[in-house]
């Protein structure tokens, strides 16, 4: 679980190589014991679909994430691949597929009691109306989220959400609010 949680923080802070290299150092500790790669492959999979994301390869990263929903038993991890294949989903502008997803994905209905996966919930129920040009709902899952990010101190969530409410008010021509969500974000980052 520390090896999950490391590969985690070098994906964000951008060491994607020293990732790719944990990730196999993790599977081949996984291989030497079978029981490990069991309990611990779904964890693998969506280790390596996180990787894909970052490196814009969404076709590998729905592959992986797809592997880690069909393997795993584990509530808390099937909420998190969800999420993350619905922002595949809507990076890649696949609507159909992103619907099929909502329920699956939205924080009411959420098997978990995690306040930080719920969050996450409203953070992309808040993109997708954000590239669907509904800034006033996006706007409020945002605010959504930013509570449930701040109570919890789940600083990159509230960043992002900062980062997507900057956009929104530049969309809508209001710069001057715009510095007011970004100028946070990045100090916060």
């Amino acid at each position: 679980m520390l090896l999950e949680h490391i590969i985690m923080c070098r994906l964000v802070m951008g060491n994607k190589t020293q990732a790719l290299q944990e990730i196999s150092a993790a599977t081949a500790l996984c291989r030497q014991h079978p029981r490990l790669l069991e309990t611990h492959g779904p964890q693998l999979h969506t280790l390596l679909g996180l990787y894909s994301m970052s490196m814009n390869c969404m076709e590998a990263a729905e592959a992986q994430f797809t592997a880690a929903l069909t393997t795993s038993h584990e509530r808390e991890l099937w909420s998190f691949a969800n999420l993350n294949l619905a922002i595949v989903y809507l990076r890649g502008r696949r609507e159909a597929d992103f619907n099929a997803l909502l329920d699956r994905i939205n924080p009411e209905n959420l098997p978990s009691h995690s306040h930080s996966l719920r969050a996450a919930a409203y953070y992309v129920q808040g993109l997708q109306a954000f590239f669907q040009g509904r800034y006033n709902e996006a706007k409020r899952y945002l605010r959504e989220t930013l509570k449930m990010a701040n109570a919890e101190d789940l600083n990159r969530l509230t960043s992002c959400s900062l980062v997507l409410l900057g956009h929104i008010f530049l969309s809508l021509g209001n710069s001057r609010e715009s510095m007011n969500m970004v100028t946070p974000a990045m100090q916060l980052a």
